[in-house]
């Protein structure tokens, strides 16, 4: 029944998107997580651009299966890439997802990183 978990996910995003929104001053940090990868975006909705991005895929996080640890590696990395892009606050988006384990773990990197939200 792995459809309705979708179905359920995707309707707490889009409930959740109705009061967070990326601002120029103020981007988004979006978080999606599959089952074997994480990935995380900094975004002005208002223009529509991706400032910053970092995901389990690319080779310097890339690690045998997604822990914790590789996610932690991904907030930091987008953290980092953000601070050089000139962001230092942002709104958090779980994307549907608990706040717990591996979405938790990107956003305390990523606060560790220098981001504040």
């Amino acid at each position: 029944m792995s459809g309705n978990r979708t179905i359920a996910r995707r309707r707490r995003h889009h409930r959740v998107r109705k009061s967070v929104h990326g601002t120029e001053q103020r981007p988004r940090l979006a978080v999606f997580r599959s089952n074997k990868h994480i990935y995380a975006q900094i975004i002005d909705d208002d223009s529509g651009t991706t400032l910053a991005a970092a995901s389990s895929k690319e080779s310097s996080v890339s690690g045998d299966s997604l822990t914790v640890d590789v996610a932690t590696k991904v907030g930091e990395l987008v953290g980092a890439r953000a601070k050089d892009a000139g962001v230092t606050d942002v709104v958090f988006d779980r994307g549907g997802f608990k706040y717990h384990g591996r979405v938790a773990a990107v956003a305390d990197a990523a606060r560790e990183a220098g981001l504040e939200f």
